[in-house]
């Protein structure tokens, strides 16, 4: 074999190690920040808001997280689905859900973080820009009305 393809082979067998390196150290360092890769197990499944009878706003609000990705839909408003789904544990049964939402109607896309409050059948969603106002607060959502049931 000739001299140059022995060390296009080496180049190249340095390039792919290196590469798969990269990959585990990136997920190496996820994990130690305490990210764990989809939903909690916790939390997934369907729910939606009760509303009262002939309410103007329609049906209410629904959210579908499913191990990989998330949905919410309202009436008159785009749905939103997520996917690349990340969390962590923030607090006493809340989970900070991050991913990327994808472009609907008037929705844009991009990064979405939500905390999800789980107690029971029910579950509160709350954004995480909200959540860090409150200071950390675990019982401000048992004071919201906004409450999911599955």
């Amino acid at each position: 074999m000739k001299k140059w393809v022995k060390i296009l082979i080496g180049i190249l067998t340095t390039i792919v190690v290196l590469f798969i390196a990269a990959i585990m150290a990136g997920y190496i360092a996820l994990r130690t920040q305490g990210w764990h890769i989809g939903t909690p197990r916790e939390i997934q499944g369907t729910y939606q808001q009760k509303l009262p009878k002939n309410s103007p706003l329609g049906f209410g609000g629904v959210i579908k997280i499913r191990p990989y990705s998330t949905e919410s839909a309202s009436s008159g408003m785009p749905v939103i689905k997520a996917s690349d789904m990340l969390w962590r544990k923030v607090g006493t049964d809340a989970y900070l859900v991050r991913g990327w939402g994808k472009a609907s109607g008037m929705y844009q896309g991009g990064e979405t973080r939500v905390v999800y409050y789980k107690y029971g059948n029910a579950i509160y969603a709350q954004s995480y820009k909200d959540y860090k106002v409150q200071m950390y607060s675990d019982p401000y959502y048992r004071t919201k009305k906004l409450v999911f049931k599955q």
